[in-house]
């Protein structure tokens, strides 16, 4: 029993110190503490973990539990922001609405050659069902040939919007990479934020100024840094191979870039929200997880649509890392919110979301 014992404390304090590295994470410069960012991928893992101890510890020493149980309840501030606890997420405010659609659709699936206008025409349909007021698109691909036709598709679908369109990447002098945002508003003042200062810039955020009867609202469209996962490695890899270390050392690197890229990426954009003199919805795909600093830079000012009327975890993420929220719907307190919800739509590597805005008044 006293092995045991031993080897339990071992155990407790490893998973003390990963929960605790989650709650740092949050406020650490990840570039140049990017180890204890990483933390914040297993947030669940760690907190299953500690619970799992606490039963234990009541079987053996009721007292060892109070360790975890500490940790846990320290950390409530932070439980909150990756679960939301709405009773009646989906009742709405009498006030009118403003439907807001954020969703990744990974160049309309253009590379997956086999299928792709299939998968694009899947895209285009849950669009045209949506019937949202803005819509926020990363990843955004359109051809100036229109061989493979998209925003003229998508403007038959939405022929009431608005577009602002922002390319980061233009291939072959055809293929165009980057941002669009489509408002049912008229768009008044259009422009963008350079974010990525490698040559191909394919992160960005553009904002579109928009008139709401009168009020003028500054919508953020965002895509940060990717860690440039291929969560299909993780079904060749072999545990204890050398292959397997070699997956390991790689994305340990992939993980290092993206951290250091997003914290520069993060802190111009929290420069350019801070001069900002409207009222503001920030959208997108930020690439990280609520207890990390990303998500810290903006929700220091701005609420967090899904914490305001969501319900449950909320993944975003659709791969083979679970239980990841990295897709976000930030709104300045002028505005309140009636309902979020993660659409299961699995056609790309990420779920839309939507939220229903209302102005205060």
């Amino acid at each position: 029993m006293k092995y045991v014992r031993g080897v339990l404390i071992f155990v407790n304090i490893i998973c003390l110190l990963g929960l605790l590295g989650c709650y740092a994470s949050y406020y650490l410069n990840p570039f140049d503490y990017w180890y204890v960012s990483l933390l914040g991928l297993g947030y669940f893992i760690w907190v299953a973990l500690n619970i799992a101890l606490i039963v234990t510890w009541l079987f053996i020493k009721w007292k060892y539990s109070l360790v975890s149980l500490a940790v846990l309840v320290i950390g409530f501030s932070y439980h909150v922001k990756m679960v939301a606890i709405n009773v009646n997420p989906g009742i709405k405010n009498h006030q009118e609405t403003i439907k807001v659609i954020s969703y990744n659709i990974q160049l309309f699936k253009y590379y997956d050659w086999k299928k792709n206008e299939s998968e694009r025409d899947k895209i285009l349909h849950f669009i045209s069902t949506t019937d949202a007021d803005i819509y926020c698109f990363q990843e955004y691909f359109q051809m100036r040939d229109e061989q493979f036709s998209t925003t003229t598709k998508l403007k038959k679908i939405l022929p009431d919007h608005l577009m602002h369109f922002e390319a980061g990447v233009v291939k072959y002098e055809n293929q165009e990479y980057g941002l669009a945002t489509y408002s049912k508003y008229p768009i008044v003042n259009m422009g963008y934020i350079t974010i990525d200062s490698t040559k191909n810039k394919t992160n960005l955020v553009i904002y579109s100024d928009v008139l709401i009867k009168s009020d003028t609202i500054r919508i953020y469209n965002v895509h940060l840094a990717s860690n440039h996962l291929n969560t299909n490695e993780v079904d060749s890899m072999i545990p204890t191979s050398e292959k397997s270390f070699s997956f390991v050392k790689k994305w340990m690197k992939k993980l290092k870039n993206g951290y250091k890229r997003r914290y520069d990426q993060i802190n111009i954009l929290a420069e350019h929200l801070n001069s900002c003199p409207y009222p503001c919805i920030i959208a997108g795909d930020f690439n990280d997880v609520p207890v990390s600093y990303t998500y810290r830079k903006i929700n220091a000012k701005y609420k967090d649509a899904f914490i305001e009327s969501g319900s449950g975890i909320g993944a975003t993420y659709n791969g083979n890392l679970p239980l990841l929220r990295i897709d976000y719907i930030f709104h300045s307190a002028y505005f309140g919110c009636n309902r979020f919800k993660v659409h299961p739509l699995s056609i790309t590597d990420h779920y839309p979301i939507s939220a229903e805005l209302y102005i205060r008044r």
